[in-house]
């Protein structure tokens, strides 16, 4: 769900949520929803005719800049929408390594059968949505070789990154990153204080940054925000 303007919203439910709703158009999987009156709209969609198995998204619908950044599970096309379902433009993946085809996704058995199967897995790689977007930046993350990879591109250069684990010789500290909020070319994570005392206690410089925050962090201590600014 994306806050658009004053009291509206607009909600992406998957097809297999459809039947707890109460909507005009059950061919619909985005819907308006004004909270200060209750009134429900529903839009376009470019997927409707799609035949994908639902899977739990992460973060496939967000709004910025009066657009609708959008894509689901397991789908390498990534739009850009207006508020009304009509799509702006249209992003790709290119890759060495095959995209998974549409009939391992067909339905929910078959996406079952695919996550299960270590062969398939290394074979192709999918799209698991988490879009971020700044003036500078898009980031979402795919599953290659049957792991989680984050895709950073930058439009200035027109270069692209992918990487589950990075070199950290700044601070010292994690070695990857779980990205929630990108603005300003800011990438912007949240971690657990245990992730940070695990690696606070493998030994990092006592002049370090790392360790000067880390030191004192107990499990009972709140969520850590992390702060990288990107330059590429």
């Amino acid at each position: 769900m994306q806050h658009i303007e004053n009291s509206k919203y607009i909600a992406f439910t998957p097809n297999g949520m459809k039947s707890g709703l109460n909507r005009q158009n059950s061919s619909s999987c985005f819907t308006i929803w004004d909270i200060k009156n209750g009134e429900t709209v529903n839009v376009n969609s470019p997927i409707e005719k799609l035949k994908i198995g639902h899977a739990r998204e992460r973060n496939n619908l967000t709004y910025q800049n009066g657009d609708l950044l959008f894509s689901i599970n397991f789908l390498d096309t990534i739009y850009t929408l207006n508020t009304c379902g009509d799509v702006k433009s249209k992003r790709f993946f290119k890759s060495e390594i095959p995209s998974l085809p549409l009939e391992y996704v067909e339905s929910t058995n078959s996406m079952l059968h695919y996550l299960n199967n270590s062969e398939i897995r290394t074979k192709y790689f999918y799209h698991q949505a988490n879009l971020l977007e700044d003036e500078s930046y898009f980031m979402t993350r795919v599953v290659k070789n049957g792991k989680f990879t984050n895709l950073l591109y930058s439009k200035n250069s027109g270069k692209s990154v992918l990487f589950s684990q990075f070199e950290n010789d700044i601070d010292f500290g994690l070695k990857w990153i779980n990205p929630l909020i990108l603005d300003e070319e800011t990438l912007i994570t949240v971690t657990e204080p245990m992730e940070l005392i695990s690696q606070f206690e493998e030994g990092s410089p006592v002049d370090s940054e790392f360790y000067k925050v880390t030191k004192n962090l107990t499990i009972d201590s709140p969520l850590i925000l992390i702060k990288y600014h990107l330059n590429f």
